[in-house]
């Protein structure tokens, strides 16, 4: 499909995602996910800087673009497509949608679902990172207040959860191996939000608080862990069959690879959660690896071998540190939810 052709499929796309009534409402972070993907395919890379007077709604969707910068308009396009039919499969369809835009026998979405399907087949380098996308959303949602949280939830219906909708993003399905890291935290994270809803009880929100916005961090750092090590055994096929056999390109793995060293480095930056910054802090080591050798070697082949050699030496930081420094990390959030609920108890 040429250029052209993409160039059409996705304003048609854009189109019909702008009337889409899906049966059930999108979570915030794959509203951004789209908004990110269309406004790189519109305007090309997120500005340098961003005003900091903007809203928390703002820097959300700002953050999000800039996880896209380096993608071109092409490829930002074939991304959005797979990712709005994702949604579409995921969220359904009201029943009241227009019967104008479902049934559209050539530009509607079923034409447009076909030709995505067909970008995705004749292009198979392209890849969705949807696991590094989220990393700027989720610092955004840890930086939730205790007064916001406090009012988010008690105007909340059960049967409405955040937690309760969220899902693993980089393994392939809920069972893999590569996807049990998040269904751990997510797991927990229901638990919490559950008892949140359940008890109707501010004192008790506001101790559960810090729970909640340390499990948004642990799951950037089960998100970004296994983005890496999924990137070193693309890279190991790579180098043992080839890219021609694997279908699968050494220069984009290190693509996503630099994207989840920006998206880390977002989260240190000092208007982020204390949270979100002690996670950033002990993913550094493994980002400046990647990015000291993606800059020191003029060949993507020594690189490669570089990171796989490296990382494999240092498996037990990953293994070992990282877990026990997220279980005190938790810890610490529930000795400081004491503090909170007494903070709320006083009324203060």
């Amino acid at each position: 499909m040429s250029d052209r052709d993409i160039a059409a499929t996705f304003r048609q796309k854009v189109v019909f995602m702008k009337s889409w009534k899906p049966a059930s409402m999108p979570s915030n972070r794959d509203r951004l996910e789209l908004y990110a993907l269309h406004k790189q395919s519109v305007s090309s890379d997120a500005p340098s800087s961003f005003p900091n007077s903007a809203s928390a709604a703002e820097k959300a969707k700002y953050n999000a673009w800039r996880t896209k910068s380096g993608l071109s308009a092409t490829e930002a396009m074939k991304l959005y497509l797979q990712e709005s039919d994702r949604q579409i499969r995921v969220y359904g369809s009201s029943s009241n949608n227009n019967n104008n835009n479902i049934k559209q026998a050539t530009n509607g979405p079923s034409a447009i679902r076909s030709s995505s399907a067909s970008i995705a087949s004749e292009d198979s380098t392209v890849s969705t990172p949807r696991g590094i996308a989220a990393i700027p959303l989720l610092c955004a949602a840890a930086n939730e207040s205790r007064t916001a949280y406090l009012r988010r939830i008690s105007q909340t219906p059960s049967d409405a959860a955040w937690w309760a909708r969220q899902e693993a993003l980089c393994g392939e399905n809920p069972s893999s191996v590569f996807a049990f890291p998040e269904s751990l935290v997510i797991f927990l994270a229901k638990q919490v939000e559950a008892l949140s809803l359940a008890s109707g009880n501010n004192v008790i929100r506001a101790f559960l608080w810090p729970l909640h916005n340390s499990l948004l961090s642990l799951w950037i750092m089960a998100i970004a862990s296994i983005t890496l090590f999924d990137g070193v055994l693309k890279i190991l096929k790579v180098l043992v069959w080839g890219a021609r056999r694997t279908g699968i390109s050494l220069s984009l793995i290190w693509k996503d690879l630099n994207l989840l060293v920006s998206s880390v480095h977002a989260a240190c930056e000092p208007q982020q959660a204390i949270t979100c910054r002690l996670v950033g802090l002990g993913l550094l080591p493994a980002t400046y690896t990647v990015s000291l050798l993606d800059k020191g070697f003029p060949s993507v082949t020594l690189a490669s071998v570089g990171l796989v050699a490296l990382l494999t030496m240092n498996l037990w930081y990953f293994v070992f540190l990282l877990p026990w420094a997220g279980f005190w990390m938790l810890w610490f959030s529930v000795l400081a939810g004491f503090s909170f609920a007494v903070i709320e108890f006083a009324g203060a």
